[in-house]
């Protein structure tokens, strides 16, 4: 137990306030809504869109438009068409989002960096509470709420 007030807790609180720290002026409000420390996380796909593909994701030049990269448009109304159950681009055979199963599915891979480039390109890399939640969202179906 001492371990975990000395080492672990201390650690998850570095990690929220870096990723508070992290949000860019436009987008303090909307970090700060979500309160990892106390049980907070982004289980639902309106959420996500709001805090994380919004700011992150569907950018000019990035998921957004008419030529989105790897042909993933994640704009407001669109995120969950071109996310769930569909195939990826770069992992041919494998889904972009497969629910109820984060481990396969290639959004987690790519925030965590395990295939190709770590995810968001360019901009400030999400924290493992923020990806978890996500993860979470999909092991729990992946839903358009």
């Amino acid at each position: 137990m001492r371990f975990y007030y000395t080492i672990i807790r201390p650690t998850i609180a570095i990690f929220v306030m870096l990723f508070l720290i992290s949000c860019e002026d436009q987008i303090v409000n909307q970090c700060n809504e979500i309160d990892f420390e106390n049980g907070g996380n982004l289980t639902s796909l309106s959420t996500i869109q709001k805090n994380i593909f919004n700011v992150s994701c569907a950018l000019s030049g990035c998921h957004s438009g008419s030529n989105p990269a790897a042909n993933l448009n994640l704009e407001d109304g669109n995120s969950h068409t071109n996310l769930v159950n569909i195939n990826s681009l770069l992992n041919p055979g494998e889904k972009r989002v497969l629910p109820n199963n984060s481990t396969a599915s290639i959004l987690i891979k790519s925030l965590r960096g395990e295939i190709s480039t770590k995810m968001p390109l360019g901009a400030s890399q999400l924290s493992d509470a923020v990806i978890d939640s996500i993860a979470l969202w999909i092991d729990n179906g992946a839903l358009n709420n």
